[in-house]
């Protein structure tokens, strides 16, 4: 799980080659969810910003294309800028760039990072979420011998 905290637009992704799954998981912070988006032979937008990563795949041959803008692409001078549009790069204005701040990726990777490890137990076999949660249901509160309570586990 990544982000491209740098980017100054949506970002354009596309998967080439003999391969199976290989999906786009993508989440979005303003809910906390993930999304899991096809990206094989088709051409997608997204928020690189957001914290993102690859579905593992199967096959001979995965290829990712992406295109994005740098946050700094106003700063570079004329002449780098001819020397890219010479090459055919588009050049982005203002209105193709993000307005909306997000918070940085330090705030918002703890949440990222839980929801994906509940999304995954959601997906595990069928059964062992409920082992799981039964097993944190399992907990009991047993006297302290010095009085008082501890709280311990029986898994």
């Amino acid at each position: 799980m990544h982000t491209d905290g740098f980017d100054a637009g949506p970002s354009r992704m596309v998967a080439l080659g003999n391969f199976s799954r290989g999906r786009l998981w993508l989440h979005a912070s303003k809910n906390n969810t993930w999304s899991l988006v096809n990206v094989q032979n088709t051409w997608i937008a997204f928020d690189g910003r957001e914290f993102h990563r690859t579905e593992e795949w199967q096959g001979l041959e995965r290829y990712s294309l992406v295109f994005f803008t740098n946050h700094l692409w106003d700063q570079l001078g004329f002449e780098g800028q001819d020397q890219l549009k010479e090459l055919g790069f588009p050049w982005p204005e203002t209105e193709d760039v993000f307005r909306e701040e997000i918070p940085w990726p330090d705030y918002r990777q703890h949440a990222a990072r839980r929801s994906w490890r509940w999304l995954q137990l959601q997906q595990a076999p069928r059964g062992l979420l409920q082992r799981i949660l039964s097993a944190f249901r399992g907990a009991v509160r047993q006297k302290n011998p010095r009085g008082g309570s501890k709280w311990q586990r029986h898994l």
